[in-house]
């Protein structure tokens, strides 16, 4: 059970090392910084934008600046604004 754990953590640990050295080459300094800052503050949301810019790079084929990466988490984390009818009788 133990070795098991320690396993999954290992395997863990090791693919978040490959996901930063990707970062690494796919973003400038300064928006690696901002990506590591996100990690910190929202998980769920270092997640959902890491997927987002490797996609993102795959279509501009060079390293991504700080305002697109900016651009990429404002697209993850906008929300739809919702109506609410109040209905008076």
């Amino acid at each position: 059970m133990l070795k098991q754990r320690i396993e999954q953590y290992q395997k863990a640990q090791e693919a978040e090392r490959k996901l930063k050295t990707v970062l690494r080459q796919v973003l400038e300094q300064d928006a690696y910084e901002r990506m590591v800052n996100v990690r910190i503050a929202n998980p769920d949301l270092y997640a959902n934008t890491t997927n987002a810019v490797v996609y993102y790079y795959q279509k501009v084929k060079r390293k991504i600046t700080d305002k697109e990466l900016t651009t990429l988490l404002s697209a993850q984390t906008a929300r739809r604004e919702g109506s609410i009818d109040i209905r008076r009788k």
